[in-house]
């Protein structure tokens, strides 16, 4: 009994040891997996309109958004939304791959924006977050996707 709880205790240790990486709490997007934010217009939804791909670039528009202002809202009635951010990442390695094998773009999460309700959606899959946006934000969007 003593050697199996002091075997529970030791694995638990080397657990908690190996977690040694810590996430700051600006973290909000994983942004060293984004390699790509393409934006799309209402008018354009199948060509981006502007494509950031630097690193520096990603940052600084994620950002500009102000996260810690936004606030959670219900799902407007009706939504028109005027641009989608499509967040791209490189696809995961999986188990049993090689990691030298070319890996494609999948798109992460898209944020779509309504400038007349001042509204933002956040998608991932089947998850669907709506948020109010202050105004500094809107017209940030709107510059930085034309």
């Amino acid at each position: 009994m003593k050697k199996t709880v002091m075997m529970l205790i030791s694995v638990l240790i080397v657990l908690i040891g190996c977690s040694g990486k810590t996430q700051k709490e600006t973290d909000y997007f994983q942004l060293e997996k984004v390699a790509k934010i393409e934006v799309y217009t209402a008018d354009k939804p199948d060509k981006p309109v502007h494509i950031w791909k630097s690193h520096s670039d990603l940052e600084g528009f994620v950002g500009g958004l102000q996260l810690e202002d936004w606030s959670m809202t219900e799902e407007p009635d009706a939504a028109a939304y005027d641009y989608q951010f499509r967040f791209l990442q490189e696809e995961t390695v999986k188990l049993g791959e090689s990691a030298n094998k070319q890996q494609g773009l999948q798109e992460f999460f898209s944020l779509f924006a309504d400038m007349d309700e001042q509204t933002v959606m956040l998608e991932k899959g089947k998850l669907k977050l709506h948020f109010s946006i202050p105004e500094s934000v809107g017209s940030y969007l709107e510059q930085t996707a034309l």
